[in-house]
């Protein structure tokens, strides 16, 4: 049997793995979000390679996985759960509509990590 000593061993290092994915998440995201403020909409709408995702697709995708990491870091719900029907569940060009770039980029991959859930239905 674990003595109490231990078992606060135990979720001290827990919790410190959690903050450090989190926190490698977050850097990630923050990488992500400066690459896309050098794209133009013009590059975003255009296909990476020919007969690939575009680059809006590609932007989607990363936010819908993003938004569904939340509940799994027991951060919040879903902030937008339609983008997932859009951009994983079905390929680029399936006949869904797609936000706006420019809502996409309002978005962003960071701001789902310290969203609340007051401004999200209005975004898309």
């Amino acid at each position: 049997m674990k003595t109490q000593i231990e078992k606060n061993e135990i979720a001290t290092e827990k919790e410190l793995f959690v903050k450090m994915v989190i926190a490698a998440w977050d850097a990630q995201n923050k990488n992500a979000d400066k690459l896309l403020a050098t794209l133009s909409d013009e590059q975003l709408a255009a296909e990476t390679a020919p007969g690939a995702n575009s680059g809006i697709y590609l932007l989607g995708h990363l936010t819908a996985v993003n938004d569904g990491l939340l509940p799994l870091l027991d951060l919040g719900d879903r902030l937008y759960p339609q983008l997932e029907e859009i951009f994983l569940k079905n390929p680029d060009k399936s006949g869904f509509e797609i936000p706006s770039i420019d809502k996409l980029k309002r978005l962003g991959v960071t701001q789902l990590a310290g969203a609340n859930n007051e401004d999200s239905t209005n975004m898309l």
